[in-house]
């Protein structure tokens, strides 16, 4: 429920410093999400519901002003999301047909940079800062709780996973040579590889990754150093070569989130006219393109 809208900042310092409030809008992404999956699995198209998100309903689902990061079930119905109080950061279960919400990682001196379910809903894995340190590591648990177990260190982003659960993917930083790379690794961190790598001035900031549906394509945020310009890149997972998915004219993306079908991409971006807060888009693909989804003040 923060109002703290997102700002363009240097690649490294998206990840090291992040700030909390930078990452909200990701909830209406993975709602929006989750809600045009379970609408398709509801009814066959009509001429009436042929576009997703022609019509939509925000809906609040927590009301304790604290909540950050966000991340929807494939099945629609638990929201992980991290509660920000007192300088901690904890991450809670939340039922969305129900008022359950439930704490899974007590608080702890750490910033959160990436939540996100394992394909099949049965852990959560989740990326955090010490307070104080340079290194992100991944976690993962179980959604009803228990034992965190670390599978990567070093690591600046919410990791994305191929569509049959054995691999995922994530946004790696190396401020020493001013690269960023895609680097893909097994579900339990072994094996990582570079899959496509940047260097300054072109950068892949350190903000989001999606793995797309069909396993061909893993889209990453784009920008150049120096200008307030906004990409989606998408890598191609065979031979890690990249295409820019032709979009309006961004200040900045933030968030990618695919739809289920892989016909297009949710986007969190920032418009280069107009006001300062983040938007939701829907941008087609391959073709590009882009259409507004939300019109909300923060």
């Amino acid at each position: 429920e923060s109002t703290i809208a997102p700002t363009l900042v240097p690649m490294r310092s998206v990840s090291r410093d992040f700030i909390v409030g930078a990452s909200v809008a990701v909830v209406v992404v993975a709602i929006a999400a989750g809600l045009f999956m379970r609408s398709r699995s509801a009814a066959a198209p009509t001429a009436a519901s042929a576009r997703p998100f022609d019509a939509i309903t925000l809906t609040r689902l927590t009301t304790t002003g604290t909540a950050g990061l966000a991340s929807i079930s494939a099945d629609g119905r638990y929201v992980a999301h991290t509660s920000v109080k007192g300088g901690q950061q904890s991450l809670w279960l939340r039922q969305i047909a129900t008022t359950s919400n439930v704490e899974i990682v007590p608080p702890a001196d750490v910033r959160y940079i990436g939540v996100t379910f394992s394909p099949d809903g049965n852990h959560i894995y989740y990326t955090t800062y010490a307070r104080g340190t340079n290194l992100g590591m991944l976690y993962q648990i179980a959604v009803l709780g228990g034992g965190a177990r670390m599978i990567v260190e070093d690591i600046d982003t919410a990791v994305s996973f191929s569509p049959d659960g054995s691999q995922l993917a994530f946004l790696r930083g190396f401020p020493d040579t001013g690269e960023s790379a895609v680097i893909v690794a097994n579900v339990d961190g072994s094996n990582q590889r570079k899959l496509a790598t940047r260097k300054r001035p072109a950068e892949f900031p350190l903000l989001g990754i999606a793995w797309s549906p069909d396993g061909r394509t893993i889209a990453a945020t784009g920008a150049h150093e120096g200008q307030l310009r906004g990409e989606i890149v998408a890598v191609d997972v065979a031979t890690g070569g990249e295409r820019i998915v032709a979009t309006p004219d961004w200040r900045q993306v933030s968030r990618l989130a695919w739809l289920p079908d892989g016909s297009g991409l949710l986007v969190n971006a920032q418009e280069s006219a107009g006001e300062a807060s983040n938007q939701v888009f829907l941008v087609n693909y391959p073709t590009g393109g882009a259409r507004r989804v939300t019109s909300d003040l923060s």
